[in-house]
C-alpha cells in the first residue's frame, strides 16, 4: 500500500525508455583532427566564448590597485597599525613602485594593439614593409 492508504500501481514487465537528446547529440560540431591524436570543435566549442581576456582584467586590477596607493601609505605611515600590516603595506608598495615582469599574455596584447596601429596608421604597402622589417625581432632572429 503506497501513502494515503491507496494500492500501489502493478509494475509493467518492461519501461518504455525516455528519448531525450543528450548534449552530445545536440551540440554536435565537426571536428578539426589533431595530430596527437585529439580533436578540436570546428569553430570553438558551443557555448564556450572564452571568457575576458587576462589582459583585460589584469588593467582593470591595476586600475583598482592605483585608486587603493593612498590607504597602503596610510597604513605603511600609520603608527596605529600592528607592524606585520606596516610591513606588507611598504612591501606591496615596493613590488609595485620597482615594477614587475610582463607575462606573455601581456606581450601578445601588446604586439596585437602595435600591430594594429601600424596597420590603422600606415598605407597598407608602408604598413607590410614595416612588418617584413621588424618580423626578425618577433620570430628569434637578430
Amino acid at each position: 500500500m503506497a501513502k494515503g492508504g491507496k494500492p500501489k500501481p502493478k509494475a509493467t514487465a518492461k519501461a518504455t525508455p525516455r528519448r531525450h537528446k543528450t548534449t552530445a547529440q545536440s551540440t554536435a560540431v565537426a571536428k578539426i583532427p589533431q595530430p596527437h591524436g585529439g580533436a578540436l570543435n570546428a569553430g570553438g566549442t558551443p557555448g564556450n566564448n572564452g571568457g575576458r581576456p587576462p589582459s583585460v582584467v589584469r588593467q582593470r586590477a591595476r586600475g583598482g590597485f592605483y585608486d587603493r596607493i593612498p590607504t597602503l601609505e596610510k597604513i605603511a605611515d600609520s603608527g596605529r597599525t600592528g607592524d606585520a600590516d606596516r610591513i606588507r603595506a611598504i612591501s606591496v608598495l615596493g613590488t609595485i613602485g620597482m615594477g614587475s615582469s610582463m607575462t606573455a599574455d601581456d606581450v601578445r596584447e601588446r604586439l596585437r594593439l602595435t600591430l594594429a596601429a601600424i596597420r590603422r596608421e600606415l598605407s597598407s604597402e608602408d604598413a607590410e614593409r614595416v612588418l617584413i622589417a621588424i618580423r626578425p625581432y618577433w620570430i628569434g632572429g637578430e
